[in-house]
């Protein structure tokens, strides 16, 4: 899987790595037996600005094993 950065935030910034994290397969999906713990996944992490809490957004495009891509806006609320 990659994740490719395509709008940035405005404020904070982005950081994508590989790191253990759950995953939320449905139950009846036979994934969802790995729900229990954590896997390899690759995740976008938001950095905050220094600063004021503010809202921020960005646009990440997610690619599976397959190829398929979608693309996922991101509404980042702090507080």
């Amino acid at each position: 899987m990659t994740v490719d950065l395509i709008e940035p935030p405005e404020k904070g910034r982005i950081l994508v790595e590989q790191g253990p994290e759950y995953t939320s397969s449905p139950p009846g999906n036979p994934r969802s037996a790995c729900n229990e713990r954590k896997n390899s996944a690759t995740r976008p992490i938001y950095g905050a600005p220094p600063g004021p809490a503010d809202d921020d957004r960005f646009t990440i495009e997610i690619v599976d094993c397959l190829g398929d891509a979608r693309r996922v806006d991101d509404h980042v609320a702090l507080h």
